[in-house]
Parts: structure tokens; sequence; C-alpha cells
């Protein structure tokens, strides 16, 4: 009696394992394709910020190091606000995007 439960124990599992198997596999392929498809986009979106952020903020640091400090403090003014809310103006514009994708 013991040998022939044994012996269906073995049986239905092995059925199971047949049956589960093929399923499982194909659930874990479709994974695989959304995490790879995931990944992908959040690779882009970090790169995407990475590079907007230097875009923006990178010159006009650089800007405000370098620019020898003219002898008329009204045009030297009137250009850094210029740059100023140009690099402003992208920056809020990126933020508003990135926070509607999100």
């Amino acid at each position: 009696m013991l040998v022939i439960l044994i012996d269906i124990f073995i049986s239905v599992r092995i059925r199971k394992q047949a049956v589960i198997q093929p399923i499982q596999l194909r659930r874990d392929l479709l994974n695989m394709k959304r995490q790879k498809t995931f990944q992908k986009q959040m690779f882009i979106l970090m790169f995407t910020s990475i590079c907007i952020f230097l875009i923006t903020s990178l010159p006009l640091g650089i800007y405000k190091i370098t620019t020898p400090r003219q002898a008329d403090l009204l045009v030297d003014v009137y250009q850094v606000i210029i740059v100023w809310t140009a690099v402003e103006w992208f920056q809020t514009l990126f933020y508003a995007v990135s926070v509607s994708i999100n």
C-alpha cells in the first residue's frame, strides 16, 4: 500500500511539473521582457535628467566664475539676468515635464 501511494505521489508530481513548467517559463520570459523595457526607460530618463542638469547648470556656473567684471555694471547685470532667466526657464520646463511623467 505504501509503495502504491509513493508511486501515485511521484506520478502526480511529475505530471504537475510537466503542466506548470511551460506556463511558468512563459511568465518568466514575459517578466524578463518587462524588466528589460523598464530598465531601458529608467536609463533613458536618468541620462536625460543628467544631461539637462549639465546643460542648464554647468554653463551658468562657468559663466559666473569666468566672466570678467565689466566696468559698466548695468551691462554686466543685464547679461547675467538674460542668461539666468533663459537657463532657469529651461530648468523649470524640464522640472514640469519630469514631474508630469512621474
